[in-house]
């Protein structure tokens, strides 16, 4: 996106010794491309510097805050229309500047939007709040933050300038843009900051802290990977820093999401290979912790020579990070892939004909000859419930959420039990040596 929605602040300048208002500071501005530009209000410098390209602004204050600086150098209705802007002015400043006000009207409030409008060339919204910005009027301000997403102009990225204002206000409105762009990952975020030096004889620095709002955008997205197995959108931040990290995220939560568990030794493989290449020096600190979480918490886990010990690891990681669903479905994988390797050939893995025709019956007569063998139709029952939306059983028993977390927990040792019985490496131990073979 090319164009932006400017947010920003207007607080109630600095204060002397006394108390009192002395309004905003007259400060030379530098931006990052050189371009400086004197003024006592940050904004102005970012509109009239053209910093970037700004389709709407939305201001945030208080009831109380300076309203009436924003009006400071168009008093005189510089456009002809009708309306006399000193008018406007001269009751902003009473209506914010006086110890005995409740701060600026809504009327008001309608009438510098417009007036500001006109002034920039682009829409401007006003939004304030209570002066009293503390955990008891939390729940009255929350709401005027949360509705900043819906203001945004469309088809356009943020720009949050948090130079003026209280502190705490630039914090509401992060928490605000987290909740209402999250899984939003086409606006991107930037940060601005004109600091204000007291030295009035260099200019002042605008500093881009973007890089705050993105590094804050890849640990919630790392920590979602990490609890979840949702890496979309962590992927999109490793195209650039690395490249195969983006491809392995992607094919990973595509197996969990999608059930592709069958899918996860050869995942297993290609990571191992990607892992194994030498670090480059350069790799960003959540680069490296991800990688080790990738050896330590996935690798290490469900490695392992057989496909359907592979499965049942991974069953086991599925269950630990809470998505029951995916394990349940993934271990009753695993239990037809031992089947599989047991009876017949790895290259029949996955095929559904060749199960359906040859090991279903094999299965269920070797897992009904069991000593405990209801568990494991309990688990096929639950996995083919949750594959057909949740069905009823022929005595009209409803399929419920709780039954796929108790067939988990009961099914352990009937697994076990199954796994050690049809093994496919103690059969091949089992064979005599071929003809002809080791010591014939």
């Amino acid at each position: 996106m090319s164009n932006y929605t400017l947010i920003s602040f207007v607080g109630t300048g600095q204060y002397n010794k006394k108390g009192e208002s002395e309004g905003y500071k007259t400060i030379k501005y530098q931006f990052p491309n050189g371009t400086i530009y004197e003024t006592s209000l940050f904004l102005e410098a970012l509109l009239q510097a053209e910093y970037k390209p700004v389709k709407k602004i939305i201001l945030i204050g208080t009831q109380t805050s300076n309203w009436d600086v924003l009006l400071a150098d168009m008093q005189s209705n510089p456009g002809g229309e009708p309306g006399d802007y000193t008018d406007l002015w001269e009751r902003l400043v009473k209506e914010c500047e006086a110890d005995t006000t409740a701060g600026i009207t809504p009327e008001s409030r309608e009438r510098l939007e417009k007036a500001l409008t006109k002034k920039t060339g682009v829409p401007v919204v006003i939004k304030y709040h209570t002066p009293e910005i503390s955990a008891a009027t939390i729940p009255e301000i929350f709401p005027v933050y949360s509705s900043l997403v819906k203001e945004l102009a469309e088809d356009t990225d943020i720009l949050l300038d948090i130079t003026h204002g209280f502190r705490s206000m630039p914090l509401l409105v992060y928490q605000a843009l987290q909740f209402g762009l999250a899984g939003d990952s086409q606006r991107k975020v930037e940060l601005i900051y004109g600091e204000i030096r007291q030295d009035a004889a260099s200019p002042a620095p605008a500093r881009d802290l973007s890089e705050y709002w993105r590094l804050s955008d890849i640990s919630a997205a790392k920590n979602l990977f990490f609890r979840k197995f949702d890496g979309r959108r962590l992927a999109a931040f490793l195209h650039d820093a690395w490249d195969e990290g983006e491809n392995l995220i992607i094919r990973f939560s595509t197996i969990v999401e999608c059930n592709l568990s069958l899918d996860m030794w050869r995942w297993i493989q290609d990571a191992k290979r990607a892992l194994s290449r030498p670090h480059k020096g350069t790799e960003p600190d959540w680069i490296l912790e991800l990688q080790d979480f990738l050896r330590k918490e996935i690798i290490k886990k469900t490695d392992h020579p057989l496909t359907s010990d592979i499965l049942r690891a991974f069953s086991r990681l599925l269950e630990e990070h809470n998505l029951r669903t995916q394990a349940i479905i993934t271990l009753q994988a695993a239990l037809e892939t031992r089947t599989v390797e047991y009876y017949g050939s790895v290259d029949e893995i996955g095929n559904y004909n060749a199960w359906d025709t040859t090991y279903k019956n094999k299965y269920r007569t070797k897992r009904d000859a069991l000593s405990q063998n209801g568990p494991l139709c309990t688990l096929e029952w639950v996995r083919n419930s949750i594959a057909h939306g949740g069905y009823k059983d022929n005595r009209g028993k409803a399929f419920t959420s709780q039954e796929v977390w108790t067939a988990l927990k009961n099914c352990k040792n009937a697994v076990h039990e199954y796994f050690e019985q049809v093994n496919p490496d103690k059969k091949n131990a089992d064979k005599p040596p071929a003809a002809g073979g080791a010591g014939g």
